[in-house]
C-alpha cells in the first residue's frame, strides 16, 4: 500500500498537468489556424510565434513515434515538420519520443487539419502525461487503489464494515461535488471514487476505518464564483501568491504557539527594510491571547497568522513609520509592517504587524502585535495615505483606528489578487481547511490537480 499511496499525488499532478497544457496548446491551435495574420503575411506570423515561444512555459513538445504511427497521419505531418521528418524512423524502431520545437509545432503544425488528432497525444515533459493518459488515470486509478484494498480486506475480518465505511465517505464527497453544480452527476461519482479510494487505502494501511481517516482529513469541496477574490489554480503558483500562502499549519492557539516557537528568539528578516525583528515567548503568549485575537478578521485567520510571522514579516511592506509619542530615548521609531495572507476560505487577508525598532546592537526589536484585517470590512485601519494607527505610542499600539487601509495597502493585496487570477480560473486547495475551491471556469484539469495537493498534504 506505501508505494501506492505515495505516488497518487504525484501521478494525480501529471494527469492535471498534462489536461492544463493540452488545453493551453489547444486554445493556441484554434488561434493559429483562424488566424489572418497567417494567411495574409505568414513571415509575420512566424516573427509572431517566435516572440511568443520566446515568453513561453516550454520550448519542446513530445509525441510517442508509436502513438503516431498508429494515427495513420505520420507521414503527413512529416512532410511538414523537419523535426518528424528527421527522427521519425529512429523513434519509431527504438520505441522513444519525438521531440518538436514548440514554435515548429505552432507554425508548421498547429494551423493544419493534423492538429486535433495529435492533441490528446503530446506533452510538454518527457516524463509527465499525455491529455489521453491523464484521462486513463482517472478512469483507472481508484480502480487500482481499490484493488490494493481488497488484498488487505480479504484478511480482516471487518471487510463489509470497511466497504460501507468507504461508501460512506464516497457519498460525503459526491454531496459536496453535486452542491458546487460544476460537473455532471455521472462525472461527479467519478470523481468522489477517487478520493474515497485514497481514503480507503490510506485508513487500510493505518489500521483504521475510511471514515476515521476521512474525520482526521477531512475533505471539503465548495464553488466559488468570482469577483476580483479568488484565486487561481496552484499547480503553476507565482511567486507572489507562494509568499501569501501560510506553510504552517494550526489548528487552535495552543497549536499555533507550538509551531510558532520554531522562530521565537530568532532574527526574522524583512527583504524590503533590511530589518531585523524578534518575537520573543511573552509576546507569543500575549500574540495568542483572547483580547489580540479580537482585533482580528477571525480566530482561524489569527492562528494561521501567529503560526506564519516569520514568514509573512519577511515579505512585509512597510505601510508607516512614525517616533515613539512618548518620547522614550531607547526606541528609534515604530514600524507598521502589512502582508498580504491567503485564508482559508480563498479570500486574501492584509496581516498588520507593529515591530520597535530600539537603540544597540544588543537591544532587539521586538515585533510584538499580529492582526489579521480583512480590507472589505476596514475597521482597524487607518485612512487612507496615512499608514496604519498613526501617531499612537507605544503603551497605544493596539488600540485601533477606523477608517479604510491605505492605498499601499490596497495595492498590495490587489497584486496577490490579480497574480491568482492570471493563473486561470479554475481552482485551488487550502491546506488550513483541507478545502478544494472549484473556481467557474474548473475543468477536468481541476479537481485532479487540488486533489494531489490534499494527498501530500495527507501523507504523514
Amino acid at each position: 500500500l506505501g508505494h501506492t499511496v505515495n505516488s497518487f499525488a504525484t501521478r494525480a499532478e501529471k494527469a492535471a498537468t498534462a489536461e492544463t497544457n493540452a488545453t493551453k496548446l489547444e486554445n493556441i491551435a484554434k488561434l493559429a489556424a483562424a488566424s489572418k495574420t497567417l494567411q495574409r503575411d505568414p513571415e509575420t506570423f512566424e516573427q509572431f510565434v517566435e516572440e511568443g515561444v520566446k515568453n513561453g512555459p516550454v520550448d519542446t513538445i513530445f509525441i510517442d513515434a508509436n502513438t503516431l504511427f498508429q494515427s495513420g497521419i505520420a507521414e503527413e505531418v512529416a512532410k511538414i515538420s523537419p523535426s518528424v521528418a528527421e527522427q521519425l524512423t529512429t523513434a519509431r524502431a527504438t520505441g522513444g519520443l519525438i521531440a518538436i520545437p514548440t514554435e515548429e509545432y505552432l507554425i508548421r503544425i498547429a494551423p493544419t487539419e493534423f492538429s486535433e488528432p495529435l492533441l490528446d497525444h503530446v506533452k510538454f515533459d518527457p516524463d509527465g502525461y499525455t491529455r489521453a493518459e491523464s484521462v486513463d488515470f482517472l478512469k483507472n486509478h481508484a480502480e487500482e487503489l481499490q484493488a490494493e484494498v481488497e488484498q488487505v480486506l480479504k484478511e480482516r475480518p471487518d471487510a463489509e464494515i470497511f466497504r460501507e465505511s468507504q461508501e460512506r465517505v464516497k457519498q460525503r464527497i459526491l454531496d459536496e461535488l453535486n452542491t458546487t453544480n460544476r460537473f455532471p452527476q455521472e462525472v461527479n461519482h467519478l470523481y468522489a471514487t477517487l478520493p474515497a479510494a485514497y481514503a480507503a487505502t490510506r485508513a487500510a494501511k493505518m489500521g483504521i476505518t475510511p471514515e476515521q481517516f476521512s474525520d482526521r482529513n477531512p475533505l471539503r469541496v465548495i464553488e466559488r464564483n468570482l469577483g476580483g477574490e479568488e484565486y487561481g489554480q496552484r499547480g503553476a503558483a507565482t511567486d507572489t501568491i507562494h509568499k501569501a500562502t501560510p506553510e504552517r499549519v494550526a489548528n487552535t492557539l495552543p497549536e499555533a504557539r507550538e509551531v510558532a516557537s520554531e522562530f521565537v528568539g530568532r532574527q526574522l528578516y524583512n527583504e524590503s527594510t533590511g530589518l531585523n525583528a524578534v518575537v520573543s515567548m511573552t509576546t507569543l503568549r500575549k500574540m495568542t491571547s483572547r483580547s489580540a485575537v479580537s482585533k482580528s478578521a477571525s480566530l482561524m485567520s489569527h492562528i494561521s497568522a501567529v503560526a506564519n510571522a516569520d514568514k509573512l514579516f519577511r515579505h512585509a511592506l512597510l505601510d508607516h513609520s512614525h517616533p515613539d509619542a512618548r518620547g522614550e530615548p531607547t526606541i528609534v521609531a515604530l514600524h507598521r509592517y502589512v502582508a498580504p495572507m491567503i485564508d482559508s476560505d480563498g479570500s486574501v487577508l492584509a496581516v498588520k504587524m507593529t515591530v520597535k525598532e530600539t537603540t544597540g546592537p544588543n537591544e532587539p526589536n521586538p515585533l510584538y502585535t499580529i492582526e489579521t484585517i480583512d480590507v472589505e470590512k476596514p475597521a482597524r485601519m487607518a485612512p487612507s495615505g496615512e499608514g496604519i494607527e498613526r501617531g499612537i505610542g507605544v503603551g497605544d499600539v493596539a488600540t485601533a483606528s477606523t477608517g479604510g487601509p491605505s492605498e499601499k495597502v490596497v495595492q498590495l493585496l490587489r497584486e496577490v489578487k490579480d497574480a491568482m487570477l492570471k493563473q486561470g480560473n479554475r481552482g485551488a486547495y487550502n491546506p488550513l481547511a483541507n478545502t478544494i475551491i472549484l473556481l467557474q471556469d474548473a475543468d477536468l484539469s481541476t479537481f485532479l490537480h487540488e486533489l494531489g495537493h490534499y494527498s501530500k498534504a495527507t501523507i504523514k
